[in-house]
């Protein structure tokens, strides 16, 4: 869930100045770091990477969650076109789409039979990741062994949404 939002709004009730709030820090203070970084790094001549932290939400919204899903599709979008971009320069830019991991954040969704029933269908361990699972991809769509990925959203779902 957003650290912003995390009450669930069908998307027909969701106030404006809800929306305007997570799209301003989900979407707009991602952008402005990562413009800061770009031109930075661009005016320096070193290449590197950026990484998008999305969602899986982006692809798959689910009821109660369009303002989510699409503030995080607006990052991957942006990524997409960073990486056209920035590509010339040799700067990477990618996303990772995470499902549901187990944080301080999801605990209150343990025993939600919802919840349990979903995280038990998981095919890759039939539970939820761990925080461990998105710093593994993050760290390595950073390092050179990622040299030659940039404009991707690595799904981190333990196949769970492989059908998408």
């Amino acid at each position: 869930m957003s650290s912003v939002e995390r009450q669930l709004s069908w998307t027909c009730q969701f106030p404006l100045s809800k929306f305007y709030r997570v799209m301003s820090i989900d979407v707009k203070s991602a952008l402005n770091i990562s413009q800061i970084v770009a031109r930075a790094m661009m005016e320096r001549g070193s290449h590197g990477s950026a990484v998008n932290i999305s969602s899986l939400a982006s692809v798959a919204g689910d009821r109660g969650m369009g303002c989510y899903s699409a503030a995080k599709a607006a990052l991957d979008s942006i990524a997409r076109s960073k990486a056209h971009e920035l590509g010339p320069y040799k700067i990477r830019v990618n996303s990772v789409q995470p499902t549901f991991i187990s944080t301080e954040g999801t605990k209150p969704l343990a025993g939600v039979p919802a919840m349990e029933t979903y995280s038990t269908s998981i095919p890759l361990g039939g539970k939820m990741g761990e925080i461990e699972d998105v710093v593994d991809a993050v760290v390595f769509l950073l390092s050179d062994q990622s040299r030659f990925v940039s404009g991707v959203h690595l799904r981190i779902d333990g196949a769970q949404y492989s059908r998408i």
